[in-house]
């Protein structure tokens, strides 16, 4: 027995690489994508098709997510909590192995900020009897769903007003950075997709070469609703990554496996150092523990980063004032913004 209050998405993902784990039963009043998605998603691809995975999720307020549950079903069957007379509010995972079960029962959802953000305890347990028979009766109880999940992510709509805790990771290092009037929450359903830079000065920054003098471009980005200062090109872009994994948990991941965030077998975005490669140089850390790599790389790489991550997510980019610019000993070789 023990009590887990630090890194649960860490102790997740280490718990399913030490054990061999052949079902996973998830209750939780609600899903969203995150490090617990990734880690099971993990444990099945080491296990192929070893690993069963059931979910009983609440849906209330919309704040489980369509792309949780898409990505839930692929891994085993979900069932979606319609009957309760209260609010589903349950929170358990039991993991069950040939010889041994463990039960993780205490206030995390299955979000990304309940196991990567959230201050949050699991007391974790061996006697998992009435906890394991809980959760086959509910299971029961409810039935084969034919189409109930796919009713609602196809009627699903953003909530409103996102909950602190469950749609919005804490990232207290850029609320410090973020700009101090006030601005709606992130995901907001009237938020605008545009990416808008206000470059500050009347020159251009110009790389010209080892030893010579660097000018760092200022400006201000608003992602949203949300804007931030900014005093380099990578403070830039790292805040630019944090703020859209902050509106999808999937965001990243589909960056490191985008061909526009690779130069030859490096990685930009990775979930680990080592997974970086060759840019594993003064590498920054992101939200939802990934990695942004680089060290050398040019401004104009950087501007082109951010172009990509406006494609991925379909946000629109505005440019007012300077642009940022690269040269080299040809000349222009690249411009940002």
């Amino acid at each position: 027995m023990r009590v887990l209050t630090e890194d649960l998405g860490e102790a997740l993902a280490a718990l399913l690489r030490k054990w061999p784990v052949g079902r996973v039963d998830i209750a939780t009043a609600w899903a969203t994508e995150g490090v617990a998605l990734d880690a099971l998603e993990d444990l099945k691809r080491r296990r192929r098709k070893g690993t069963k995975v059931r979910t009983l999720a609440g849906t209330a307020g919309n704040h489980t997510t369509p792309g949780a549950l898409e990505r839930l079903a692929k891994l085993g069957e979900v069932r979606l909590v319609t009957d309760s007379s209260g609010l589903f509010h349950v929170k358990l995972i039991l993991f069950r192995t040939s010889r041994k079960s463990l039960a993780w029962v205490g206030s995390a959802n299955f979000t990304g900020p309940g196991f990567d953000g959230n201050e949050e305890l699991i007391y974790e347990t061996e006697e998992v009897k009435g906890l394991a028979e809980w959760f086959d009766g509910r299971w029961k109880q409810i039935g084969v769903q034919h189409d109930q999940p796919d009713s609602y992510c196809k009627k699903w709509k953003r909530p409103a007003a996102p909950m602190r805790g469950v749609d919005d990771p804490k990232d207290s290092k850029r609320r410090k950075r973020r700009s101090t009037s006030a601005s709606p929450a992130r995901g907001a359903h009237n938020e605008p997709s545009v990416i808008l830079f206000r470059q500050e000065g009347e020159r251009p920054t110009r790389y010209t070469g080892k030893g010579k003098k660097r000018e760092s471009p200022r400006g201000k980005v608003t992602i949203g609703n949300i804007t931030h200062e900014y005093k380099s090109a990578v403070d830039c872009l790292k805040i630019v990554l944090d703020e859209l994994q902050q509106r999808d948990s999937g965001f990243l991941k589909r960056c490191s496996t985008d061909a526009d965030f690779r130069r030859g077998e490096s990685h930009y975005i990775a979930r680990t150092r080592s997974g970086l490669g060759s840019l594993n140089k003064v590498p920054k850390p992101l939200n939802g523990g990934w990695h942004l790599g680089g060290g050398g790389t040019m401004t104009s790489e950087k501007w082109k980063l951010i172009l990509a991550a406006a494609r991925i997510t379909g946000f629109e980019v505005k440019v007012v004032g300077t642009m940022w610019q690269a040269e080299g000993k040809k000349g222009a070789i690249g411009v940002g913004f």
